[in-house]
């Protein structure tokens, strides 16, 4: 009696098993084609028409391979850059455009002094060498007259002298303006102070200067630069 019992309890549990899992199966429908129904309808056509997607393949074999890379057909042609021509150095001429140089102004280089400095009864033609002249030795306050000349110099119209060290020009301040007279030459007289050591005059026209050096010896002859004496 009690085994057919429990016979009669698992009879009935199986059947309500499979009850419920019909109901599962009517209820939630196929998760492929509720979620993606583009992929479930391709799907089904491939099913249904084989031979047409068959025929597809045949006739496109690029559909085969789906990671096919495009081809590139490159139908331009670069020409190589002109040539370019050489400039010739600048010989104080404005280039033009079509010589393919660069429009600048031409830029004004003026002439080199000369001078002529009178120490004592000896007369110095010092060399001027890059804008500086060549250094003299002369005493503690004494006069040295000097001629400068630009003969050359067709632009200037005068001269700035400043003695930058001290001293003083034709016995009065340290600096003076000097016309340019028609053979292109200034005269002065240039007198340093008693202190030793190194008197420089600088000659400016225009924005270009040269300077003039002067050296009153020390007590120590050894420690004196080199000069004209």
């Amino acid at each position: 009696m009690k085994n057919k019992q429990l016979i009669t309890a698992a009879v009935i549990a199986a059947l309500a098993t499979g009850v419920i899992a019909l109901v599962v199966v009517k209820i939630i429908p196929n998760p492929q084609s509720a979620f993606h129904p583009a992929m479930s309808e391709s799907k089904a056509a491939q099913q249904s028409s084989p031979q047409q997607t068959a025929g597809t393949y045949a006739t496109n074999p690029a559909a085969q391979n789906s990671t096919a890379l495009p081809s590139v057909v490159v139908s331009s042609i670069v020409a190589p850059p002109a040539a370019v021509q050489p400039v010739a150095p600048d010989s104080g001429r404005h280039l033009s455009a079509s010589e393919g140089g660069t429009l600048k102004r031409a830029r004004a280089v003026l002439p080199q002094g000369q001078a002529s400095i009178k120490v004592g009864d000896r007369t110095f033609a010092p060399r001027n060498l890059s804008s500086h002249f060549e250094r003299i030795a002369i005493a503690g306050k004494q006069d040295v007259p000097v001629t400068l000349t630009w003969p050359a110099d067709n632009t200037s119209g005068d001269v700035f002298v400043h003695a930058i060290q001290g001293g003083k020009i034709d016995g009065a301040e340290n600096w003076k303006r000097i016309a340019l007279n028609q053979s292109k030459k200034v005269n002065f007289t240039f007198t340093p102070d008693a202190s030793p050591g190194l008197y420089q005059v600088v000659l400016r026209r225009g924005t270009h200067e040269e300077a003039l050096e002067f050296w009153v010896p020390t007590k120590e002859p050894k420690f004196d630069p080199p000069t004209l004496q």
